[in-house]
């Protein structure tokens, strides 16, 4: 069923135009049989039987019940009449739908009776013969108000969860979470999905988990109280400590109806009782526990009778007997610490007791702050522990501050040492250079120095450098970058170190060590520009080589071109390709991305074309599959010149137009692969690698040969096919 809350009619009818019966009603049987009505009137709902214009035709004894109306001012007029307020209800486009559609529909509306009577009903409209309507309506007011409760209660019931700090939640008998938990999903940040059924268990520690599990089923299968402690993450990934009761729910039959649980935030309790355990076991401290909302001492460990020398009943009567044997210059200290405790605030601090016949006494006291719920501070736990003996050792220690000084100024490194307050102390003799001109320098602001020094971005990225490891004691290591100086326009460089260090006084510093990395720095951007210089001259001599080269190849060619003899015109031509296979390797040295290395799958590929154009073969179809490998040029050229021969072999004798030439390179980790392949007329029927020694196929041997290289060729008959393998090189550094 569809609830719908709306003002309506109790027969469930719809808005329409307030109008008469029309005439229509004749439409739908007007009466009903006695076996009908009886059984109209013993129903517990109400009826009404309306015609195609909305005509009330006919009612039974419970909606005249309801009505409080006689029969005769309801059955025969209008319901638009009858029930004025449901001219304008959702109830009303319910009946008008059903009436004009012809299927069933319902609803749960609230009606408004005639004399201001108001009830919720669930309204039923089943379309019957004739066009006309059945309405059915019952009054369900008590079962609607127990539901909005219900509701209500609900609503309530997760609102009070969520401002519980405690975490409320339900299992099922079985222990499964199989109902909305908003306390558990808030605190984990799991959905629903996430944690129905055991999916709990995944926001549980890992370590924590598999127990967990364990006692909660044996807890289940024996229908005891469920105590336990474990780690939860909660929703922003941070783990919680929590202590568990879950207790059963019983049905009148003893068995569980359900299990209420409640997880409770001890994260802060355990804590402290690790904090007590730690400070408990230092019995030589003085430990101490202060209720800050009673202003009184909870407890003092026994060695507060020996360093204090006071005894601890007086503590425990007034919570400022301490102060007596406090130094009075150090009273401010406590003060202030207390103030800070009233705010929330751990404390560590240092102050001097000034106790009659033992002396001057120093004290180091940490305190811990614990908070309530809200955050208000409740309890303080703390430590006094007597450091004299350390401190005096401090003491001394700033006693020797003067040969600190001193070595400081007289060691030739570059050392300057930077205070508390941010300025210059102390400049070593080898630093002194570096702050030559700036006066005043001793105990001026370091950040002012810097920034004479270096410009404003460089300086200020020094000047955090300093900040942070006054501020935290970590270490800083610059390697060293070239920076102008602003004051002097130069460009140095400096490698240097800063650590944090106690001063005589007692604060602590900075300490720089550095080296002038700026001649060394010069020398290396000047070897850098004479290696570039050096690469450009080399790609220069190769463009020249490859000019001239290319030169003699040019002439080569006209002079093959007006030779009478066939047999010198070959030559020339040969030796023409040769040369030019060997200018092509210069063009692609000082083109190149790399001196001195030859991309050779570009190489092949220009060479074959070359090939083709000057040796007249337009015709015949060159196909390529190469890789692109770097060669170094004494094993390009003799590449080059080996693919040169192959491949002014292979058009001489592949058969002129329609012929294909077929050239692959392949590489491998160990070897390049070169293969030769067309489809011409292939090799004589006589021919025999062993005898012919033609000076290109000895060319090419001795080539493969200076390689360490092998060759595969064809036998006498075969198709016209050569591989040559070489080892792959290895290649010089870029």
């Amino acid at each position: 069923m569809t609830a719908e809350r709306s003002s309506a009619s109790p027969g469930g009818v719809g808005a329409a135009a307030n109008t008469a019966p029309t005439g229509d009603s004749h439409v739908c049987a007007t009466g009903t049989d006695k076996h009908l009505r009886g059984v109209l009137d013993a129903m517990r709902e109400g009826f009404f039987l309306l015609s195609p214009d909305f005509t009330i035709l006919d009612t039974n004894a419970e909606a005249l019940r309801l009505e409080t109306r006689p029969r005769e001012e309801i059955v025969g007029r209008s319901h638009w009449v009858v029930y004025p307020h449901s001219a304008a209800s959702e109830a009303g486009q319910m009946a008008r739908d059903a009436m004009r559609d012809r299927v069933p529909r319902n609803i749960i509306s609230e009606q408004i009776w005639p004399d201001g009577r108001r009830a919720w009903f669930e309204v039923r409209a089943y379309p019957v013969e004739d066009g006309c309507l059945a309405v059915f309506f019952r009054d369900v007011t008590e079962r609607y108000r127990a539901e909005r409760a219900a509701r209500e209660n609900a609503d309530r019931f997760e609102g009070a969860v969520r401002a519980f700090a405690d975490v409320l939640w339900t299992n099922d008998p079985t222990g499964r979470m199989v109902d909305e938990q908003p306390g558990w999903a808030a605190l984990t940040g799991q959905g629903f999905e996430a944690y129905k059924g055991l999916g709990w268990a995944a926001a549980v520690h890992p370590d924590d988990a598999q127990p967990t599990m364990e006692a909660w089923q044996h807890a289940v299968a024996t229908q005891q109280p469920f105590v336990f402690e474990h780690r939860v993450r909660r929703h922003d990934g941070v783990w919680r400590r929590f202590a568990i009761r879950a207790v059963p729910v019983l049905n009148d039959d003893t068995t569980i109806r359900e299990w209420v649980g409640v997880h409770s935030d001890i994260t802060e309790l355990r804590e402290n009782e690790v904090r007590f355990r730690q400070l408990a076991d230092n019995i030589d401290a003085v430990f101490y526990v202060y209720e800050i909302d009673e202003r009184r001492i909870s407890y003092v460990s026994r060695a507060y009778e020996g360093i204090w020398q006071q005894p601890a009943s007086a503590l425990y009567a007034d919570p400022r007997a301490f102060l007596e044997h406090i130094h009075a210059d150090d009273r401010p200290i406590l003060h202030e610490a207390r103030a800070r405790h009233h705010a929330g605030k751990n404390t560590d601090v240092r102050y001097r007791l000034d106790v009659p016949g033992t002396g001057i006494r120093h004290i180091h006291d940490r305190a811990f702050v614990t908070t309530g719920r809200d955050g208000e501070a409740i309890r303080v736990a703390g430590i006094a522990e007597d450091v004299t003996a350390s401190t005096l050792t401090r003491l001394q220690l700033a006693a020797n501050a003067a040969t600190f000084e001193a070595l400081v100024r007289n060691t030739p490194f570059g050392v300057y040492v930077v205070g508390s307050e941010f300025q210059l102390l102390h400049v070593s003799e080898g630093a002194a250079k570096v702050f030559a001109g700036i006066e005043p320098l001793i105990g001026r602001d370091f950040k002012e120095i810097i920034r004479i020094f270096w410009p404003p971005r460089y300086a200020n990225e020094v000047i955090g450098h300093f900040q942070h490891t006054l501020a935290t004691g970590e270490t800083y290591v610059d390697p060293g970058t070239m920076e102008q100086r602003s004051n002097t326009s130069r460009s140095e460089a400096y490698d240097w170190r800063i650590d944090r260090i106690d001063l005589p006084d007692g604060t602590h510093g900075v300490v720089c060590y550095f080296y002038d990395l700026s001649d060394r720095m010069a020398l290396e951007a000047e070897l850098k520009q004479a290696l570039a210089d050096k690469d450009m001259l080399l790609r220069e001599i190769d463009h020249r080589v490859r000019n001239s080269i290319a030169m003699t190849s040019a002439l080569l060619s006209m002079q093959a071109s007006g030779a009478t003899s066939a047999d010198v015109k070959e030559a020339l031509t040969v030796a023409s390709a040769r040369l030019g296979a060997i200018a092509r390797i210069h063009e692609r040295l000082y083109k190149g991305k790399q001196l001195g290395v030859v991309e050779f799958g570009t190489y092949l590929e220009e060479i074959c074309h070359d090939l083709r154009d000057s040796l007249g073969h337009d015709q015949v179809t060159l196909k390529m599959r190469t890789v692109e490998v770097g060669l170094p040029v004494d094993e390009a050229v003799p590449m080059g010149l080996i693919v040169n021969e192959l491949v002014t072999n292979a058009f001489k004798h592949c058969g002129g137009g329609g012929a294909c030439i077929e050239i692959e390179l392949t590489a491998s980790d160990k070897a390049l692969t070169l293969r030769v392949f067309d489809d011409g007329v292939g090799m004589a029927a006589d021919y025999d690698p062993a005898k012919r020694q033609g000076l290109g196929m000895r060319m090419i041997k001795t080539l493969v040969r200076q390689l360490k290289g092998t060759m595969v060729q064809p036998g006498a008959g075969e198709a016209a096919r050569f591989e040559i393998r070489v080892p792959l090189p290895e290649m010089p550094a870029p």
